[in-house]
């Protein structure tokens, strides 16, 4: 019999991430919920930390938080903006390197009167941005201005390759490896998210799991292993 995918653990909504450092936890929690205001001096969002840890997950999410936190000031475009449903745009820039033609396509999606969100506000979501050359990064800088409407996500894995400008322009989240305590929690929900009680794995059984996973990949790979272990100890339904 053949068998439906079915996609493997991962983070569905925000309270799925975790931040193992405070200050990065507090920034991002007070961006969406309007203490921090945003766009401000600031109109981008970077989130470095180490491989596997949801930083592209999150900044494909972010857009939609953003929009739907009801913080955000209304940037004016033209009217058919709210007719328009492009206005997030995902580059992989370990692909585009140093395309001088991504920044010309970047700049007309800037400059453009009509890709908005229904607040206005454009996203451009650069993953890896570490990967653009130092020319493409630094001629970036000057299009990082709230008064052009858009935002940026950036994510990287290596912070200390970022053009200063880059740094200077974005609110810098760290997101590494969970703590034990959050992995657990979080697996837990997973477990329940299945059906199960929760329970079922011991606080030892846990952390043995949790002692050879680094970062979210590994970690729902071990846990779809836990959900079907257990279905398989199931007894049939007659």
């Amino acid at each position: 019999m053949s068998k439906i995918f079915q996609k493997p653990f991962e983070p569905k909504s925000y309270k799925d991430f975790a931040f193992n450092n405070p200050a990065s936890k507090l920034t991002m929690d007070g961006i969406l919920n309007g203490a921090v205001p945003f766009p401000g001096n600031k109109c981008s969002i970077c989130l470095h930390g180490a491989y596997g840890t949801g930083k592209t997950a999150l900044a494909k999410m972010l857009p939609t938080l953003l929009e739907n936190s009801g913080h955000l000031p209304i940037f004016p475009r033209h009217a058919s903006v709210f007719e328009v449903f492009d206005w997030v745009h995902f580059n992989a820039c370990n692909i585009i390197g140093g395309d001088k033609t991504f920044v010309k396509d970047l700049v007309s999606r800037v400059y453009s009167p009509i890709l908005g969100s229904p607040s206005g506000w454009h996203y451009e979501i650069l993953d890896e941005v570490d990967n653009l050359s130092d020319q493409v990064q630094a001629s970036l800088k000057g299009l990082m201005d709230p008064v052009y409407g858009t935002i940026y996500i950036l994510t990287t894995n290596n912070p200390d390759k970022l053009d200063g400008g880059l740094v200077n322009r974005s609110h810098m989240i760290e997101m590494n490896y969970p703590s034990p305590q959050q992995y657990q929690a979080l697996g837990t929900s997973w477990l329940i998210e299945r059906g199960f009680t929760g329970n079922e794995i011991s606080s030892a059984q846990w952390a043995t799991i949790i002692a050879g996973c680094k970062g979210f990949r590994e970690f729902g790979d071990s846990v779809e292993i836990v959900v079907r272990n257990l279905r398989h100890q199931q007894p049939a339904v007659i």
